[in-house]
């Protein structure tokens, strides 16, 4: 009877800009068995054309990587190898992680979704489930995610606190939502007190973690 062939090596390329911990994981990854590294990078430019010489089957990215326009950060790298190479797995990392980015990270077409202090075994069994097609994020955030779906505002809260990023004033809000500073000000403290903030600045970034902008 003749012995199986062993699987071929899961192709794993890795984006990570700060060295320590890009050669913590390269080091990590040469570790894991059946795991063949093929690549790092060291920015979202450096990744995508990493990516696109050597078709990884996997590739973790960092979210927060080094990147300019249109480039911009992790997310966007997924966002252009889910347009050009498809078949690639994209496995983002994060250092906190919250539901926004789980969601965009999610939208932009990555598989996957881990905290960077996932202990290995973990780390290897998400490689594996990306690799086959699956998909993989740590339960915590998964936990987070279901929820962060329980969105106390109003869609005008949100109208509000989405224009709030943009315009410095209360007026200026009011002009585009044709409302009168008043209302836009009830609007406003509504939303922080919902969101147990303290100002709306606070108020804005905690929708957004939270995917609700």
């Amino acid at each position: 009877m003749e012995s199986a062939e062993p699987a071929a090596p899961i192709r794993v390329a890795l984006v990570e800009d700060e060295a320590f911990v890009r050669e913590a994981f390269v080091a990590m990854l040469q570790r894991m068995p059946n795991i063949e590294v093929v690549g790092a990078a060291r920015s979202a430019r450096e990744a995508v054309a990493l990516a696109l010489r050597t078709m990884p089957d996997v590739m973790l990215v960092d979210i927060r990587i080094l990147g300019e326009p249109p480039l911009t950060d992790g997310i966007e790298v997924v966002r252009a190898l889910a347009r050009t190479a498809p078949a690639i797995g994209c496995l983002v990392l994060t250092t906190f992680g919250s539901p926004g980015e789980v969601r965009r990270a999610l939208a932009a077409g990555a598989r996957g979704f881990l905290v960077k202090d996932t202990r290995p075994p973990q780390v290897y069994a998400a490689i594996q489930d990306v690799a086959a097609g699956g998909h993989a994020i740590t339960p915590s955030l998964a936990a987070a995610v279901v929820r962060s779906d329980r969105n106390p505002l109003t869609a005008r809260e949100l109208d509000v606190l989405r224009l709030s990023r943009t315009y410095s004033t209360v007026r200026a809000v009011a002009e585009v939502l044709h409302l009168a500073e008043g209302t836009v000000r009830n609007y406003l403290s509504s939303a922080i007190g919902k969101l147990g903030a303290r100002n709306r600045f606070e108020a804005v970034r905690t929708a957004e973690d939270q995917g609700w902008l």
